[in-house]
């Protein structure tokens, strides 16, 4: 049966030293690699990687390379997006990574800021690409404009009942023999 470690929690403060050979200036970055990370929000950072869940509080901590980009990748700031050129802001960021200033945490104002974006774009560059022009467009309006959608020319809709629509007798009575009792008793089946 395979032993297992559970990490004993230490008194705050304490200080754990990082034991390596001394001619190791620097670990390999691989998937398994532990990197030091930072939650750059006040809230805790929920998400699942591997079918795992994790909950990162606000603040340092520590995970494999592969889960914290992972995290930065999924953790984008709403209203950071730059539909342009991809760029943008994230909750979670990698010490030692990404440049100083992207790992500082958030202010409250910051924060608050970003809760008034609704999506991940940030729509004042979109209106910047057009030219100031922010204007919204009723749906209908966007639709008639399409190919085949003009109003006045939509397709006529209606049934006018003649010879070949009328239903045929019987076609609205469910069968009694058949194709398939039929069959299941061995008789020949069109």
């Amino acid at each position: 049966m395979p032993q297992t470690y559970v990490k004993p929690e230490l008194p705050p403060g304490t200080k754990v030293a990082d034991v390596v050979p001394t001619d190791l200036k620097a670990q390999e970055l691989g998937p398994k690699t532990r990197v030091l990370c930072i939650n750059r929000g006040s809230e805790p950072y929920i998400d699942k990687c591997d079918a795992r869940d994790y909950i990162v509080p606000p603040g340092f901590f520590e995970v494999e390379y592969e889960v914290a980009e992972h995290f930065r990748l999924r953790s984008v700031v709403q209203g950071s997006r730059d539909p342009v050129t991809g760029a943008q802001d994230t909750y979670i960021a990698i010490i030692g990574i990404d440049p100083p200033e992207r790992c500082l945490p958030f202010s409250k104002a910051d924060q608050e800021m970003f809760l008034q974006a609704v999506e991940a774009i940030d729509r004042t560059v979109v209106e910047q690409e057009q030219g100031g022009k922010g204007t919204v467009v009723p749906t209908s309006r966007a639709r008639a404009r399409t190919a085949g959608q003009a109003g006045s020319r939509r397709r006529d809709l209606s049934v006018q009942e003649n010879d070949s629509t009328r239903e045929a007798p019987g076609a609205m009575t469910p069968p009694v023999d058949g194709d398939a009792i039929r069959a299941g008793r061995g008789e020949e089946v069109e």
